[in-house]
Order: structure tokens, then sequence, then C-alpha cells
């Protein structure tokens, strides 16, 4: 049944009308150095590749940072460490970007420091391994961080989201920050009722498109992405 939210129903989204310009997307979109291109290249060789956000979501990041002035982002969820260069190139010189995981394997698997280092950003990034509830809550309560956040950017356990949520929404800084949250199409599963992760993910787009604390647009881009501006 259509939306009634969606005004052309007659017109699809473009993508998803005509998915044969998936490619001309990306061609005519992304805008790669040597190294990322090197970078995205190395990850896409291993295994579980299909968890890396997507290039053409970073660059969006990038392009908001810039546009916004963020000089501080956290990441919940760093993984391979792509989108974490993107968003250290986003804070610029003197910015700082604190990522947030369970493990620093995959990220040395695929020597990303090493990449960071070579794009410039390495000393812009301080990777905090642990639980990233607990790490989120030690940074509001024992570094003063509430409201300190230009940009946040959530992509870990997805039965965790509401959790990184509601943080996250402690420690952006109100009126420009910006909260990203990843993977809210999740491969279409948020249509499955069957499907754990994408019934948490479902509920939290609910819950978002609902809240009245948040400014927020659900965007195509990559596997979903919201972006939300809390009031």
């Amino acid at each position: 049944m259509p939306s009634p939210n969606y005004f052309k129903p007659s017109h699809p989204p473009t993508i998803a009308n005509v998915p044969e310009l998936t490619p001309y997307y990306y061609d005519n979109s992304i805008r790669m150095s040597p190294m990322e291109r090197a970078f995205f290249t190395k990850i896409a060789k291993k295994d579980k590749s299909g968890m890396v956000g997507g290039s053409d979501e970073a660059q969006f990041f990038r392009l908001l940072m810039h546009a916004t002035g963020a000089k501080k982002a956290l990441e919940v969820g760093v993984f391979r460490g792509s989108t974490t260069a993107y968003l250290a190139q986003g804070v610029g010189d003197g910015g700082k970007v604190i990522g947030l995981d369970i493990t620093k394997d995959y990220l040395d698997e695929v020597d990303a420091e090493e990449f960071w280092a070579e794009m410039g950003v390495a000393d812009r990034i301080e990777i905090r391994v642990g639980n990233a509830v607990d790490g989120m809550r030690k940074i509001y309560e024992d570094e003063n961080g509430s409201g300190t956040f230009d940009f946040i950017f959530i992509d870990a356990n997805k039965d965790d989201y509401d959790a990184y949520y509601e943080w996250a929404l402690k420690l952006v800084k109100p009126g420009t920050g910006l909260i990203a949250v990843d993977n809210t199409l999740f491969h279409g599963a948020v249509l499955d009722k069957n499907h754990e992760e994408g019934r948490a993910i479902d509920t939290l787009n609910k819950k978002i498109h609902a809240d009245e604390r948040v400014e927020s647009s659900m965007l195509c881009i990559s596997d979903g992405v919201s972006i939300l501006r809390k009031k």
C-alpha cells in the first residue's frame, strides 16, 4: 500500500524503480583519493565486508561535518575504520573522533591505523575498546561529555540501538549537533517481524519519527541512514 506521505505515487523513488542506475549513482557521486580507494579495496577483500559503512554514506557525513564546522565526533561501532577516517577528515585539524568498539581486531586485520596515518588523520582518532553503551555512559558521567559532540554516528549492535540513541541525545550539542543512525532500512529486514535485529531497528525508526525532541529525516543512502538534530 502506498504511503500517505509520498506524494508521487506514480513515480517510485528512482533507484528503487531503476536499479540499473546504481553504478551511475556511484560513478557520478563518489570522489576518492588513491589512499581512500586503497583502504576501501583492502576492506572489501576481507570477510563481513557487507557490514562496512558505504562510501556514499561516509562521503556524505564528511560533507555535513565540513558544512557545520564539526570539531568533535563520536563513532559508535568502528569495525574496519573506513567511516572513522572520513569522520576524522570531517573534524579537520585540531578536531577529535572518539571511536567505540568491542574489539580492535577488525581494525588490525586491515592495518587501519597505517591507512589513517597515510591519510593524515591518525592523530585525530582515539579508539576505545569495550561495550559501547558503557563507553557512552562514561563519556557522559565521567568526562563532562553532555552536549559536547558535533556529530555522532551510530552503527553497532542493533539490539542496543535504542540505548545508543538515548545516550547520543545526551551527548550531542542541542540545536547544531547531528546524529546519524545507520542501517535504518537494514536490507529490508525492518519489514520482517520475525527478524530480531530488523524489529529493533523498526522500533527505533518509529520512535524517532514520533520523537518531538528531534528534527529528523531518513535517507535512502547505502542501507538507509537517519539524520537527526536535537532541538
